[in-house]
């Protein structure tokens, strides 16, 4: 855009601030009805710790405007100001390809459209930027108008997803990893999620400054935005993938915020109403633990469950994954135990007798891996373990969770990971029939898995 248009733009859009602000749209009941917002945010002076103690919320009311329900009232306000023809005109003339072309009466219907994205949004964003109010200065305005210029220069919109991750806690800052960084939350984001997501009748708090989120940078082209971020949940399930099997205890993806400079096209919104309960404390026993030894686990991870074409899996494959998620979810004991028996009894098939014999051996057979533990290491914390099932599905006694008992399911849980990603690459080329048809010949030979199925179906 030529500095000439900037300037004539520039001044129009200030022009127009002035003319919004005195015509008082922002005392109209309707503005008033659908605007204003009660929401409950952390008190800056209380550090709140989800694994903490103290219960005590420490948080503020505050009254917000809520910018993003507010864009099409705008729009019916302004589009009988002079003003905004005028700047209608100006943009028409320079160009702006991300819209359709068409006169200023048509203009005013559509979506995407000059009066609603650049001009009705313009005022949203001020909002936004100050602090969700209508308290603009000339240095909010100034950025927000380079924004805008730079959105109409650009073929390429870039954004921030924010997803709040339950559970996990460490004493790391930040995990980098290739295409998403794990932060732990600041004052600031804590204060977002707050804006965005309570409200004074649900004063429960996404974020404390304890909690991680995952913080995801996107770019995607300006003509095809909108089919390109429909490609967020490929990653999201990708990214949790990634942290399910590279480390043990409770993981949940929250909510989610999505975050822009490009607002005409990718407004700050909120993404999910998760029903999932902050249900993490100091009391749960199955912590998933973020320290300067996993990035390199979780960059490697990553790289290996972007190849995997998940939808090619065996229906059986992907419920034991399903059932390894709902472990990672389960904060009861037995619940975690049944959800974990289940994962490894939906993968591995057995023969109606012996059962708990075939299932510790096979399971070796696939692990096959003796670092941590040799085979009679593992084989007697596998019996062990279901051993503690049959304890709880036939109530043979009552199991109390105890340090032992807790280590023991922390292990084998760590053990079947490594399982079951095993059997998810096998399952990429070879059938769940196939594989499990591999797992019985193993138990009567040495050769590995890999050997039997190269073997049998060369």
């Amino acid at each position: 855009m030529k500095k000439s248009d900037i300037k004539i733009l520039k001044d129009l859009y200030s022009e127009f601030l002035i003319e919004i602000l005195k015509s008082n749209i922002f005392n109209k009941p309707i503005f008033r009805l659908l605007a204003f917002r009660r929401v409950y945010i952390i008190d800056p002076k209380i550090a709140l710790d989800r694994y903490s103690n103290d219960k005590s919320h420490g948080g503020i009311i505050k009254e917000i405007i809520d910018h993003n329900s507010i864009d099409q009232i705008i729009r019916g306000e302004i589009v009988n100001l002079e003003i905004v023809k005028k700047i209608f005109d100006r943009l028409s003339k320079c160009g702006v390809p991300s819209f359709m072309k068409s006169n200023f009466e048509e203009d005013k219907m559509r979506f995407p459209s000059i009066t609603l994205n650049l001009i009705a949004r313009f005022i949203c964003r001020l909002i936004e930027r100050s602090d969700f109010t209508i308290n603009f200065n000339q240095k909010v305005f100034e950025s927000t108008f380079q924004e805008l210029v730079e959105f109409l220069d650009r073929d390429e919109l870039s954004y921030h997803l924010f997803i709040s991750l339950n559970g996990p806690l460490g004493n790391v800052e930040s995990l980098p990893i290739s295409d998403f960084e794990i932060k732990k939350a600041d004052y600031e984001i804590t204060k977002l999620f707050a804006i965005y997501y309570t409200d004074v009748e649900r004063p429960e708090f996404e974020l404390m400054r304890s909690d991680y989120y995952i913080d995801l940078k996107r770019k995607v082209n300006k003509n095809n935005w909108f089919s390109m971020i429909q490609e967020e949940n490929k990653i999201k399930d990708t990214i949790f993938k990634t942290l399910i099997f590279s480390n043990i205890g409770n993981v949940e993806l929250g909510k989610s915020l999505r975050i822009s400079n490009d607002w005409p096209l990718i407004k700050t919104e909120k993404i999910n109403i998760n029903p999932i309960i902050k249900k993490y404390d100091h009391k749960n026993s199955f912590k998933y633990f973020f320290d300067i030894n996993l990035v390199n686990i979780l960059s490697e991870k990553y790289k290996e469950i972007k190849q995997i074409n998940f939808e090619a899996l065996d229906e059986k494959t992907l419920t034991s994954i399903n059932r390894l998620t709902n472990t990672k979810s389960s904060i009861d004991f037995e619940n975690r135990v049944i959800e974990l028996v289940l994962s490894i009894e939906y993968l591995i098939n057995t023969s109606p007798y012996e059962v708990t014999l075939q299932l510790c051996l096979k399971i070796i057979k696939l692990y096959n891996t003796f670092d941590k533990y040799n085979e009679d290491e593992l084989f007697k914390l596998l019996k062990d373990f279901f051993a503690l099932r049959g304890n709880i599905v036939h109530g043979n006694k009552i199991v109390k969770a105890d340090e032992k008992d807790i280590r023991l399911v922390s292990s084998v849980e760590e053990i079947f990971q490594v399982v079951l990603l095993k059997f998810v690459f096998l399952n990429q080329t070879y059938s769940y029939k196939q594989i499990n048809a591999a797992l019985d010949k193993s138990l009567y030979t040495n050769k590995t898995i890999e050997e039997i199925l190269n073997k049998n179906c060369a």
